[in-house]
């Protein structure tokens, strides 16, 4: 685990703990130092304006409601992308300058099976006894008894959105039948 100053919101480091910059500019590199303790509180806004707008959001969109600069918003919003957290919902929007722009979610709201972005907020994918807490965890217990973090999880796919169900060792025969993650 990195220090704290070096981790993003999740306690993963990418870039080894320190932000990108272009080794040549001596203000690319000052402003990547500067940025180093802000990116997880960063983080923590865009996926607190991704879980309030579930339909998702363009890059522009997000940049204009943060309020965040679009140097400051992409580069978190492609590490969120980088984590697997941020998602294209395959939805394009026009930008004030007319052009198509993807339109990101968060994984959790990303329909797996219609790969679009859910309906309502309160929906959950169908199949599915997980979910993702308040600090951006995967919470996965029993489907059974509710033991807490139930190790066999079954149609789990994170890449695609599938959450699937999950099942403590005394329970995992429930959920034969199905392929397990």
């Amino acid at each position: 685990m990195t220090s704290d100053d070096e981790s993003d919101l999740f306690g993963y480091s990418l870039y080894g703990g320190k932000p990108p910059s272009q080794k040549h500019s001596d203000t690319s590199r000052a402003a990547a130092d500067r940025i180093k303790k802000r990116i997880g509180p960063l983080h923590a806004e865009i996926i607190k304006f991704l879980t309030a707008n579930p339909r998702g959001a363009t890059d522009e969109e997000m940049q204009d409601a943060i309020p965040m600069p679009a140097n400051t918003q992409r580069p978190r919003r492609v590490e969120l992308t980088q984590m697997g957290r941020v998602v294209d919902s395959s939805h394009r929007k026009l930008t004030e300058s007319k052009r198509e722009a993807v339109v990101w979610v968060l994984l959790e709201h990303l329909d797996p099976y219609l790969a679009k972005p859910m309906e309502r907020e309160e929906e959950t994918p169908p199949s599915t006894n997980a979910y993702y807490d308040k600090d951006g965890n995967l919470i996965h217990d029993c489907a059974v008894c509710g033991a807490k973090n139930a190790g066999h999880g079954f149609r789990v796919s994170l890449r695609k959105g599938m959450l699937g169900m999950w099942y403590c060792d005394e329970h995992k025969g429930e959920g034969d039948g199905i392929q397990q993650a």
